[in-house]
């Protein structure tokens, strides 16, 4: 499962000390973002760390999925970006 700070987390079958399974988080992290888009429309932005973008929502910006392009892939947010009324 995606947790909202974009990590994400499992578990595996086997494994572990007593090969009763294990629990995992995978981080792939942020930097070299080049693209973040709020429901595809492009936004300013920053990278303040590995995990952290600040970005700025343009005019034009609808509710929908936020995405950000990576060296590694894009990544696109578990919950909806909301434009309050």
């Amino acid at each position: 499962m995606q947790d909202t700070n974009g990590a994400f987390y499992g578990t595996t079958f086997l494994g572990g000390s007593n090969w009763d399974g294990t629990l995992f988080k995978l981080s792939v992290g942020l930097s070299g973002a080049t693209a973040p888009t709020f429901n595809w429309v492009p936004a300013s932005f920053q990278v303040n760390s590995d995990n952290l973008i600040e970005a700025q929502v343009r005019a034009g910006a609808t509710t929908g999925t936020v995405l950000v392009t990576t060296p590694n892939g894009t990544l696109a947010s578990n919950l909806v970006f909301t434009i309050p009324d």
